[in-house]
């Protein structure tokens, strides 16, 4: 089988994300070696593999019947810092060097999680451990049973491994949940994904391509970078304002989830009239396609008040479009996204948090980092009036990995970054089991 995306991307036509989702975070143990490492990650993929068919170490009797697989999807990528261990692996690929990273938080806290971005970190968080944990895992699945019990595997089958100097070779940092709603809104009572790559040119905007790498970098061609940034939303004040306030500043219109396109003399949002298609409500409906990616139109064939663009210019839609393309077709500054929702417990006032796991792909690093910058810039609303989306949202957690491309003879994704490995094939490693 040819090198490929790793599962859990859903690229293709007619996949949909899975219903949760969980993110895990791994960092390497002191004392353990590159024989370490990669055993105890082709022992882990080993056991994934058994995972996907709902088989658990513990529960080896359990009768066919009763296995609950529950449509579990993997993935495994690397963090900067796996390449500046002293373990002599493969050297960090050009496009993911040292200034391919978000921003670290000040001292006291907060913080832009890139230079000159509003975007910024919350005021309580002085560490981002996403910077500097060594390997990411994704998983998702039908159900939360799912994807946590892909969790508490991997920390058993971990808590067992130790290097000579008795300590983890691999241990998780940190990990987090997230879902699908059914409805198919955000925390904010918008559509959310309405506006993503359309699945032909997917592959193109996520997977890496060899026309443009240097030949130490040709391994990672058909492999993809990964971003995760955990936002909180802070809903109490979103709350305050009111719903054409509220759509302006989106600009979609929160019921429909039709474009905005324009604003009246009075300062109310003015809907495309011809938003939704006859016989639908929404936009997430089939027929509804068109108004999904949003367009520019003529505002006054869709109004004959006086309308103004001043303020809808400043809405996130607006600004998230991106049209510049390459030789080949291909957007050059377009990710594609794959969020969960999250509600997480709280000690303070009023006992929850909120927000969106933010998961993107892109073919680069620089994409992303580049719209978070140039689209969420610090001067940009300096004499406007206007308080833009990132006002009401921080972020909690952020981090850039590389996702190396797979293959089913491979004994775990990213074993060609680790040189002095010889090739460990499965077959080799079905030797490993506890049962």
């Amino acid at each position: 089988m040819d090198d490929r995306l790793q599962d859990s991307i859903y690229y293709k036509k007619g996949q949909r994300p899975s219903n949760s989702c969980c993110i895990a975070f791994l960092k390497v143990g002191d004392g353990s070696t590159r024989e370490n490492i990669t055993d105890t990650l082709s022992k882990l993929w080993l056991m994934y593999d058994d995972l996907k068919l709902g088989k658990v170490i513990d529960l080896t009797d359990v009768n066919e019947r009763h296995l609950r697989p529950g449509n579990l999807k993997i993935l495994m990528g690397y963090g900067h810092k796996i390449f500046s261990l002293d373990i002599a692996p493969k050297k960090i690929p050009n496009d993911f060097g040292k200034n391919k990273k978000f921003k670290d938080p000040f001292r006291e806290g907060g913080g832009p999680v890139v230079k000159d971005s509003r975007v910024r970190y919350s005021s309580d968080i002085k560490y981002n451990h996403a910077n500097s944990d060594h390997v990411i895992l994704q998983f998702l699945g039908d159900n939360e049973f799912t994807t946590d019990r892909a969790l508490i595997e991997t920390w058993k089958l971990l808590s067992d491994i130790r290097n000579s100097e008795g300590d983890y070779v691999l241990y998780i940092s940190r990990a987090y949940t997230g879902f699908q709603r059914m409805d198919g809104r955000n925390w904010l009572g918008f559509h959310d994904g309405v506006s993503n790559i359309a699945s032909k040119d997917r592959f193109g905007a996520i997977a890496i391509r060899g026309d443009d790498l240097e030949d130490d970098d040709q391994w990672t061609v058909n492999g993809t970078y990964m971003a995760f940034i955990r936002i909180e939303i802070k809903l109490d004040k979103w709350q305050k304002n009111r719903r054409s306030d509220q759509e302006i500043i989106i600009g979609r219109d929160k019921i429909t989830g039709c474009p905005i396109v324009g604003v009246d003399t009075k300062g109310n949002p003015i809907k495309d009239p011809t938003c939704p298609i006859k016989g639908t409500f929404e936009v997430i409906e089939d027929g509804n396609e068109t108004f999904r990616e949003y367009r520019m139109p003529k505002i006054a064939s869709y109004s004959p008040e006086k309308v103004s663009k001043k303020s809808f210019d400043y809405s996130h839609v607006i600004r998230s479009k991106v049209t510049e393309k390459n030789s080949r077709g291909f957007s050059t500054s377009r990710v594609f996204r794959q969020g969960y929702e999250f509600f997480e417990p709280i000690d303070s006032f009023p006992g929850f948090r909120v927000g969106l796991n933010f998961i993107s792909f892109q073919n680069n690093p620089s994409t992303l980092l580049q719209i978070l910058q140039e689209g969420f810039n610090n001067n940009f609303y300096e004499t406007q009036n206007f308080v833009p989306l990132e006002d009401f949202f921080s972020v909690r957690a952020a981090g850039l990995f590389f996702i190396p491309p797979f293959t089913e003879d491979d004994a775990f994704p990213g074993r060609n970054i680790f040189l002095d490995i010889a090739p460990q094939q499965k077959s080799y490693l079905r030797n490993f089991r506890r049962y």
